[in-house]
């Protein structure tokens, strides 16, 4: 694990003595302490089936099996608000404003995050908008609208499991802009990526197969 120093006293996660157990009792990898704080962009790194997508699960507030703590601060009675953008996420075979995400949105709404992120060129917003059938979006399309929602308000905490996969060099480029702005917003941001794209911007960097 590299990094730097944080308090303890201003993180929202802090992980301690931590062993993920895959398929329920088999040892994968380890954490002696990690603690995630406001502005932090932790990277995770490793190979497949080392338990990268279980852990942010775990940070979700997803079941899981593991040996350890993870400890999420604690402001009153609320914990901090947590979005993941899943490697791939869900869409229903139904128009965008009918997906899940965006329950309770208006179509204006919908447009204006897709405007927000600068991720679409306004005539792509108009044809996604048109779409019957969301089912049939690219990879990269479905990552792209799902960031956009994720980011259209604020959180404390972004989870993104390989955002990068599916998208080319300029979505990338705008991405890490995104990313950029949410942390200067006090967000804490993880992802987990297999090429290193975020790198150059992370504060933590953990390699799961260390």
């Amino acid at each position: 694990v590299k990094g730097l120093a944080m308090s303890s006293a201003s993180s929202l996660v802090e992980i301690t003595d931590f062993q993920l157990l895959l398929a329920g009792r088999i040892p994968s990898f380890s954490l002696k302490k990690l603690l995630l704080s406001r502005q932090d962009i932790l990277t995770i790194t490793g190979p497949n089936g080392s338990g990268k997508t279980t852990l942010l699960d775990l940070l979700a507030g997803l079941p899981g099996r593991f040996r350890g703590s993870i400890r999420m601060r604690q402001d009153g009675q609320s914990l901090p608000e947590i979005k993941y953008c899943t490697q791939q996420p869900y869409f229903s075979a139904d128009k965008l404003f009918r997906q899940p995400m965006f329950s309770g949105w208006s179509n204006s709404e919908i447009k204006d995050a897709l405007r927000r992120s600068e991720l679409f060129k306004r005539d792509e917003i108009n044809e996604l908008l048109k779409m019957e059938n969301c089912q049939y979006f690219s990879g990269g399309e479905k990552i792209k609208i799902t960031i956009a929602g994720l980011f259209y308000k604020p959180a404390d905490i972004f989870l993104l499991d390989e955002p990068a996969s599916a998208l080319d060099r300029v979505s990338i480029m705008q991405l890490k802009k995104l990313l950029h702005r949410q942390q200067i917003n006090g967000a804490a941001i993880v992802i987990i990526s297999h090429q290193n794209e975020f790198d150059d911007m992370a504060t933590q960097i953990v390699d799961v197969g260390v």
